[in-house]
């Protein structure tokens, strides 16, 4: 779920994904590392994404109604 919605994010900002970890301090070999295990980043990792897209990490790790909609609903600072 959380790379779905991650996603979704960087699609509706039009960052590609790389871009958006690099702008959170992380690498793409990370995003990588997603994709290939299906990983749910740490906590402060979370935390970072959830800033850079405005939205909370409950809202990343699917954990609220809006965040079934796949990133449809959200907005951006």
């Amino acid at each position: 779920m959380f790379l779905h919605i991650f996603g979704a994010l960087c699609e509706k900002s039009g960052e590609s994904k790389s871009a958006a970890a690099k702008a959170c301090g992380l690498s793409n070999s990370t995003v990588t590392k997603w994709k290939k295990t299906q990983a749910v980043p740490e906590s402060s990792t979370l935390m970072k994404i959830a800033n850079h897209f405005g939205v909370s990490v409950d809202y990343l790790l699917g954990a609220t109604p809006e965040a079934y909609l796949l990133g449809t609903e959200y907005q951006l600072n």
